[in-house]
């Protein structure tokens, strides 16, 4: 079987790391799942889900699996994204030998709901009852963080304009502008 070996620097989630790839060539041309995020995982990725390129790829046909290395205020761990069409839309981090939390970052990726990165408003979000929402800063582009009570899943909107938050961090989500888009969200393993 002839493989390609390609490489990839750049910015992954505010980090810069490199990898470098192997994909396999097939004859039949590779079709793609959406990537759905449920309480339960993504795509098939589940808490116990082992933490290895294999068993990520085993499970997301057609999409590349990509192992790379990100380093964050010095300390440096092993992630790896999963990449449809040279685009990141998803990234993988451990929970030992386990997948412990993906973040959803490609346009097109949907929780259970329907709502959908780089097309869903918080308008479309609801908000639902019990939600905690903050500023995420830590980015290029400042981020208000949903949190909702008793879920596995975080949505992250980028808002039209700055937002503020009370003394104690929150943002009240009538102060969230309800055009504000969907650019990301975070499935952690239960536990």
């Amino acid at each position: 079987m002839e493989k390609i070996y390609s490489g990839i620097c750049g910015l992954v989630v505010a980090t810069v790391a490199c990898a470098f790839v192997v994909t396999p060539v097939t004859a039949a041309d590779q079709t793609y799942a959406p990537l759905v995020m449920t309480w339960q995982g993504v795509g098939g990725i589940t808490a116990d889900t082992p933490y290895e390129a294999e068993a990520l790829q085993a499970l997301l046909p057609g999409y590349d699996v990509v192992v790379s290395r990100r380093t964050v205020e010095g300390m440096s761990e092993v992630i790896f994204l999963v990449r449809k069409d040279d685009r990141d839309m998803l990234v993988v981090h451990s929970n030992g030998n386990a997948v412990g939390s993906i973040t959803a970052v490609g346009d097109g990726v949907a929780d259970e709901a329907g709502l959908t990165i780089g097309k869903s408003t918080f308008a479309d979000y609801g908000p639902p009852e019990f939600v905690d929402c903050y500023l995420q800063e830590e980015t290029d582009t400042p981020l208000v963080v949903c949190d909702q009570r008793d879920s596995f899943i975080t949505h992250l909107f980028a808002t039209p304009k700055p937002v503020k938050s009370s003394d104690d961090g929150r943002i009240p989500p009538e102060a969230i502008p309800p055009q504000s888009v969907l650019k990301r969200m975070v499935w952690y393993a239960a536990g």
